[in-house]
């Protein structure tokens, strides 16, 4: 076989694999499929600044943000004073703004993201929504006595999605300072997605619709038709008819694709047949196919469907385990010799994510976690500067776990350390098995902890594609985050300032399901 035949043949074996991924995924989760020229990958907290204020600017119809917290800071203004600015200018040509935060971190101390927000709420109250979600789980005695900060540690509304008109900013980072200048996180762009734009909107609202909403005059209420209170009435039934509302949202139009059907075929299909379902995008099983056309892979025109968005949901205290189900699905299913880069800012995988790796998958890790000078508790004043020693103990109860199966080779991990900045990026990236570039990745708010997993509102987005330039722009990100890696092993855990009191160790043991 000559080495052209040869690279033939592992190019249909990728196509097959993918082929098989991307079928996978049409059970589990709504997938929209999207032209790869649409979506970008951003690199820098500059450029997601800049990319929020520019896509503000030109929004006409909506601009929809989901995040933690708005900071009050120069830049935060600066951000707001551009919505303010757009929403004064188009209002009455139709522009909505809808603002959904979490309500502890958003009401925090005297100047927060509600006071900032309210000179907006007041000039333009008809067409501004500013919505704040209180988790069912802060209530009672507990809701008196645990304070500002630690509240938090409860549950909070954790999805960063940020919509304006038929684009969406799909990130793990807040709107504050440090994410502006110096936090790395991820950012995916997509444009000219109608139907992704619409079903995160359609998610915020549900969210919004049990959530407070803030008047102009600083007072909070709850929309008309939602008789229960999140902390006050009964949890149980607060909790049902949340979980109804999201559910509404999650299993409308389960797998749509966008408005190219006709073209989708042309780079998601792998066999030669001519008959009409080859050309549907669907055989007749309703598989998805994968392209013959290697011309086209990497190259479609504009339109064409060569990328599938396929969003993740997990609000663990509804019951809506959809992320974490399809997270650790997906790690079983990933092929032998396939390479999973894998990162999370706050490194706390759940008991259950830590058997599937190190027993489940059959795929080689790399996970980039935080160094402890750049987690963004490190030098906090009072309990809060232990945290980075928290996710030491349990970073090295990990490593211990690994080393005692014998699994350096396969599951490796690192650490993220850069001067003057902190780390808070999260997701993976998929590499097929001989492939160098990433077909697959994942990315949004979940850091893959007992947190997202069980306690706070989560989202993030699967991203399957064969555009080649995508795959590179993937490959880049994850290049330049395992720039500033540092591997680890034996000898990071005995340096004399990553020992770890026994006491803190003796904590952590109890306190670990709210990291």
């Amino acid at each position: 076989m000559s080495t052209f035949q040869l690279l033939d043949t592992c190019m249909d074996e990728m196509r097959k694999d993918l082929l098989q991924i991307l079928n996978w995924f049409k059970t589990v989760s709504p997938c929209f499929g999207v032209c790869g020229r649409n979506v970008r990958i951003l690199d820098t907290p500059t450029e997601y600044f800049e990319a929020l204020k520019a896509n503000a600017r030109k929004a006409e119809k909506r601009i929809v943000i989901s995040a933690l917290y708005l900071g009050t800071g120069a830049l935060e203004k600066e951000l707001i004073d551009c919505l303010h600015n757009v929403s004064r200018q188009k209002s009455s040509q139709g522009l909505k703004v809808h603002v959904l935060l979490d309500y502890t971190r958003g009401t925090r101390g005297e100047s927060n993201s509600r006071s900032l927000l309210l000179p907006l709420l007041k000039d333009t109250e008809t067409t501004v929504q500013v919505s704040l979600f209180h988790t069912p789980e802060l209530r009672g005695i507990w809701k008196k006595l645990i304070p500002e900060r630690v509240n938090e540690t409860i549950g909070v509304q954790h999805i960063k999605s940020y919509i304006f008109d038929d684009t969406v900013i799909i990130s793990g980072a807040n709107l504050s300072e440090s994410y502006f200048t110096n936090r790395q996180d991820r950012y995916v762009v997509i444009e000219n997605s109608p139907e992704v734009a619409d079903f995160f909107n359609n998610l915020v609202s549900a969210v919004s619709s049990f959530s407070f909403q803030l008047a102009p005059d600083d007072t909070v209420g709850l929309n008309n038709d939602l008789e229960l209170h999140p902390y006050l009435g009964d949890q149980g039934s607060f909790k049902q008819e949340a979980r109804k509302r999201l559910q509404e949202v999650l299993s409308k139009d389960f797998f749509r694709t966008e408005k190219h059907d006709n073209k989708e075929s042309e780079n998601l299909q792998i066999n030669t047949s001519q008959s009409s379902t080859a050309n549907s995008g669907e055989n007749e099983s309703g598989d998805i196919k994968v392209s013959e056309n290697k011309s086209k892979e990497s190259n479609s025109v504009e339109g064409d469907v060569d990328t599938w968005v396929c969003p993740l949901v997990q609000m663990g205290i509804f019951g809506i385990t959809h992320d974490h189900d399809v997270t650790q699905g997906f790690w079983k299913k990933a092929l032998p010799n396939s390479k999973i880069l894998m990162a999370s800012g706050y490194f706390n995988l759940t008991d259950h994510y830590m058997d599937v790796i190190l027993q489940n998958s059959r795929a080689n890790f790399s996970i980039l976690m935080a160094s402890e000078e750049v987690n963004g508790f490190y030098g906090a004043r009072g309990l809060a500067g232990n945290i980075p020693a928290v996710y030491t103990h349990i970073a090295k109860g990990f490593y211990d776990r690994i080393c005692a199966m014998n699994l350096e080779e396969r599951i490796k991990l690192f650490e993220f350390y850069k001067p003057q900045w902190t780390y808070h990026a999260k997701g993976l990236w998929y590499y097929l098995p001989g492939s160098n570039l990433p077909s697959v990745t994942f990315v949004g708010s979940p850091n893959f902890g007992h947190r997202s997993v069980n306690r706070d509102l989560e989202a993030q987005i699967a991203v399957i594609t064969t555009n080649s330039q995508l795959k590179e722009q993937l490959h880049q990100e994850a290049s330049n985050l395992w720039a500033h890696g540092e591997a680890v092993d034996e000898e990071t855990f005995q340096q004399p300032h990553r020992q770890v009191h026994w006491l803190l160790r003796f904590f952590t043991r109890y306190v670990r399901s709210y990291f």
